[in-house]
């Protein structure tokens, strides 16, 4: 099976991509929510989280968002322990998960820190989405209801673009219209079938 990491910065609009892939039959695995779902319900992961970071890490069962990003929002080490913890079973998820999904000519792995976590090792092909930084910041701002130097203090916090591109297959610049990033994505979609073909 050929596998498609997607990738790209907060506010780039690399969900939108994945939802127009989704509408030309492909099936897209999002790692960041998997995470999130796995979080809240595999019992050895949440066992080993409440091991390193403490009790507060559940709240009646249920993961406690704003202690673990108060724990890792200026703590490098810790973010990579709470990333070493939960990336192997997101890493054996996906791989069920796509044992079920044989039957379609690819599939597309979609996950922010595709390039950062080293997950981009277990993928064929990479495709970076990207937009202008005040595209960017603009978007998260009315998305999430946050101030322009929360989103600016985040996007600095991320791997750069210039580092992401040394890595990527394919790039789509999501500036303009949903109509021409269909027309991007529906083009992409081909030279990977084609790809996949030679």
């Amino acid at each position: 099976m050929h596998i498609v990491g997607l990738t790209g910065g907060i506010g780039t609009g690399k969900s939108v991509v994945a939802s127009l892939f989704i509408q030309l039959g492909i099936s897209v695995y999002n790692s960041d929510y998997k995470a999130k779902w796995l979080m809240n319900n595999n019992n050895s992961l949440k066992d080993e989280l409440v091991e390193s970071f403490g009790v507060n890490t559940y709240v009646d069962g249920i993961l406690n968002k704003s202690y673990l990003s108060g724990l890792v929002f200026n703590d490098s080490e810790k973010l990579k322990i709470i990333n070493e913890i939960v990336h192997p079973y997101v890493k054996l998820d996906f791989e069920n998960w796509v044992t079920n999904n044989l039957q379609i000519p690819y599939v597309v792995k979609e996950a922010a820190i595709l390039i950062e976590s080293g997950a981009y090792k277990q993928v064929d092909t990479i495709l970076l989405v990207q937009a202008d930084l005040e595209k960017r910041i603009n978007r998260v701002v009315s998305r999430d209801g946050v101030v322009r130097k929360d989103v600016v203090a985040r996007i600095e916090n991320q791997l750069p673009e210039i580092e992401k591109q040394k890595f990527s297959d394919y790039t789509i610049f999501n500036n303009s219209s949903l109509k021409e990033l269909a027309f991007k994505v529906k083009e992409t979609h081909n030279e990977i079938l084609k790809s996949i073909k030679l």
